[in-house]
């Protein structure tokens, strides 16, 4: 049938299942709460476990190893997009028309659902409940068209939400920790007056030492000279020998002043930056000096937040690009048929609520999948010329884009994002009337990919070349399994597309 979708107050769980019952208010929104906070505590334990200062320093591998797996376990939802039809072999019949199959067959039926339960994959939308959020009243009453959209359009702001909780939490953090330990935590303005009252110190001590053993610069005044005469009858030594160790003595206490001072100012920075890298959770700096207003030091924890960020945004990056995408690709299933949204298939794509939302549906997906990783990748080149002025801060920011991989293929992260973008794509727009048509654009997608994986290697060759066989397997593995559905097709299964 074409309407797919389920009727206000009910929702699925997941693409393809049966509709349920939608919670109430209060449940639906304590559960979204819960969420959020426990997928925000994950992104900050995963900000601070990536995080690097020093580029000299690699990533370790099993973090970096995270990383892919986590990009494997994204690649594989797109699955979801497809629905099929598992093939299954009847023993007892195949042993009557083919005997000689007996002793080779097992004694069970083969189920491709079996082997890959596709289905179980779980996503953040799906345990938000946004469609119930949308049907509990808060935007009125709303056609079919706008329900999706304004669905989709909240998913692919939970992101945004999630970064926003994180930034909340660190501020309230910060500030509270500091109103607590007040006490305990030292301030640079008592270090700073610490190491002047030391140099102060120091050179009060040498201009006694220099009134001690003061150049005698006009040998014929008449104090001095007979002051020189008296000091070389004592010591057995010529005047001159006398007024030229004086002058040798005074250089030498001279320099010993300007080394303790450079000492000094040499110490005093070097705790000035241990107190600039204390952090909460190795990530939000919570030592700042008296002078600085509340405004510079919301900055510095918005400066601080940008790894947070940069993590959520590149994790979520395919659940932004297919939530808008669902609002925008359309697609005739039969010849003949008007175009129909390939999400939901009772909304024609000439209807007026389809052209009001086009336009922002495609304002959000040029502005957060084209736009927003274009100027990541021009940030990131741009600063990598100038790394000397902001390593540490540059390193801190962006650790997760650079964390693994050789400095040949610093961008390698912008790479994997073309190819979550052109994946999911791939799945949206349907060449031909046919909905399994999709497997082969996907195919295609997929081995491009892998061979691009295994002929440039970019991950860095340590611990066996472990990063690299993990990413080339989990590739090796998405083709097969595409491989696997576009067999099971053809062998007595078959595969469409959800929508």
């Amino acid at each position: 049938p074409l309407c797919d979708e389920c009727a206000r107050g009910y929702h699925q769980t997941q693409p393809g299942s049966l509709c349920t019952t939608c919670p109430s208010a209060s449940v639906l929104f304590v559960s979204a709460a819960c969420v959020i906070f426990v997928v925000s505590a994950a992104m900050l334990f995963y900000a601070a476990l990536i995080t690097l200062e020093d580029p000299e320093v690699e990533s370790e591998s099993h973090k970096v190893a995270l990383k892919i797996l986590f990009n494997f376990l994204s690649m594989m939802s797109v699955v979801n997009a497809f629905r099929y039809t598992a093939p299954k072999v009847d023993v007892e019949q195949l042993k009557v028309e083919l005997p000689a199959l007996e002793q080779i067959l097992p004694e069970y039926d083969i189920s491709l659902y079996d082997l890959l339960p596709i289905e179980s994959i779980p996503s953040i939308t799906s345990l938000l409940s946004v469609e119930c959020m949308v049907d509990s009243g808060v935007f009125g009453e709303v056609s079919h068209a706008w329900r999706l959209f304004l669905t989709r359009t909240i998913e692919v702001h939970i992101p945004f939400l999630l970064y926003i909780t994180c930034l909340l939490f660190a501020i309230c953090y910060v500030f509270s920790f500091r109103a607590v330990r007040r006490s305990k935590i030292p301030q640079p303005e008592t270090v700073t007056e610490h190491f002047r009252a030391s140099i102060a110190a120091l050179e009060e001590r040498f201009q006694r030492s220099d009134e001690e053993v003061r150049l005698i610069e006009r040998p014929s005044s008449a104090q001095s000279f007979f002051a020189l005469i008296a000091r070389s009858k004592d010591t057995h030594t010529p005047p001159f020998a006398c007024l030229q160790l004086q002058e040798e003595v005074h250089l030498a206490l001279r320099r010993e002043r300007r080394f303790k001072e450079e000492k000094l100012v040499i110490q005093q920075r070097a705790e000035m930056r241990a107190l600039a890298k204390k952090r909460l959770f190795w990530l939000f700096r919570y030592v700042f000096s008296g002078d600085m207003s509340l405004r510079r030091r919301l900055a510095v924890v918005l400066v601080d937040s940008v790894t947070v960020a940069a993590i959520i945004y590149f994790f979520s990056y395919e659940l932004i690009t297919s939530g808008l995408l669902d609002t925008i690709a359309c697609e005739a299933f039969e010849d003949g048929m008007a175009l129909r949204l390939t999400e939901r298939r009772s909304i024609l794509c000439s209807s007026d609520d389809y052209n009001a939302f086009l336009g922002m549906a495609l304002a959000f997906m040029v502005a957060y999948t084209v736009a927003l990783p274009g100027i990541l990748a021009l940030v990131i080149a741009r600063q990598r010329s100038q790394l000397m002025t902001v390593v540490q801060a540059f390193f801190r920011n962006f650790s997760l884009f650079f964390g693994g991989y050789t400095s040949q293929y610093f961008f390698w992260e912008i790479v994997i994002l073309a190819r979550k973008f052109t994946g999911e794509f791939a799945v949206a727009f349907n060449p031909t009337t046919d909905p399994r048509s999709r497997l082969l654009p996907l195919l295609c997608h997929a081995a491009l990919f892998a061979f691009l994986q295994l002929r440039c290697q970019p991950y860095r060759k340590v611990d066996g070349n472990i990063l690299n066989r993990l990413e080339t397997w989990s590739l090796v593995i998405w083709l097969f399994t595409l491989i696997l559905f576009a067999v099971s097709r053809s062998v007595g299964g078959s595969v469409g597309v959800s929508g």
